[in-house]
């Protein structure tokens, strides 16, 4: 993992990333698919959202970077309601990635990292140099020249990420960030896997909110400071791993039997079948 993540300093503390959801509710085509949810995350914390399909996890993100708007309740990023900022404001202290982007024009590698840099556009070199450095982080920096549509779907989610941690570069100003990342590990192989934590993790420290939803409950149990469980719209657990992945918890809300042992390597559950 490229280590220019940790280019920012100590950050004042008056100035810390905080999010927060207060009693969120959502309903769509008349079913309501959040049911009061609330929760925090605080800068230098890495959250991931875990439940079965249909628990509402995407329309959780999406309500958390104001795509939806609840139906009740609200969310805030450092003390302000997201929909109270303009979108000029939001996109410099919120990166977003979808679970399906699609983009279907083509555009080179390098041209969609860019992008991620539009709500800074500065026309200077340093908009250059932090996108090579998100590509070079994300290990797509090799094909930066190539089409975006003719890559295979590993490649073009590199550059994806790419694009999603160049907006949310560290600043020399310490904005706070906050980056929610809808199943990002997907079409990644292992090491690519590795290396995307690994980013969340190292940008988390550095005055970010970093939410994910993943499928993956081992991974979620290595790299989260805290796991979000949804079931049917809400939220079950909220708690380090070892509190949350329990066999009985999990079992009831998979519906399926899981054993959780202790990881071989490190002090966290391990889910299996």
């Amino acid at each position: 993992m490229n280590s220019s993540l940790h280019e920012s300093s100590e950050v004042p503390l008056k100035q810390f990333a905080c999010f927060e959801a207060q009693h969120v509710s959502l309903i769509r085509s008349g079913i309501e698919v959040l049911k009061d949810i609330s929760f925090s995350a605080c800068a230098g914390e890495l959250v991931v959202i875990i439940g079965p399909n249909g628990a509402g996890k995407s329309s959780l993100l999406k309500t958390m970077s104001g795509e939806l708007k609840p139906s009740k309740g609200a969310v805030y990023i450092h003390e302000q309601e997201i929909d109270q900022l303009e979108l000029s404001q939001r996109a410099q202290n919120l990166a977003v990635l979808s679970q399906h982007t699609g983009l279907n024009f083509p555009f080179s590698v390098s041209e969609v990292v860019e992008m991620g840099r539009m709500p800074f556009a500065t026309g200077s070199s340093y908009d250059q140099d932090v996108c090579h450095k998100a590509m070079k982080a994300f290990d797509c920096y090799d094909y930066r020249d190539r089409i975006y549509t003719q890559l295979s779907g590993g490649e073009q989610q590199r550059a994806q990420l790419a694009r999603v941690f160049a907006q949310a570069w560290p600043s020399s100003n310490y904005l706070p960030q906050y980056v929610f990342l809808d199943e990002p590990n997907s079409s990644l192989d292992l090491s690519h896997q590795k290396m995307l934590l690994e980013a969340c993790r190292q940008r988390a420290e550095n005055n970010a909110v970093l939410i994910l939803v993943l499928h993956d409950l081992n991974l979620a149990c290595q790299y989260a400071d805290r796991i979000l469980l949804l079931d049917k719209g809400r939220l079950r657990a909220n708690g380090k791993p070892w509190e949350v992945c329990t066999e009985s918890m999990l079992s009831e809300v998979y519906n399926v039997d899981v054993n959780v042992v202790q990881h071989p390597n490190q002090d966290c559950p391990a889910v299996y079948l």
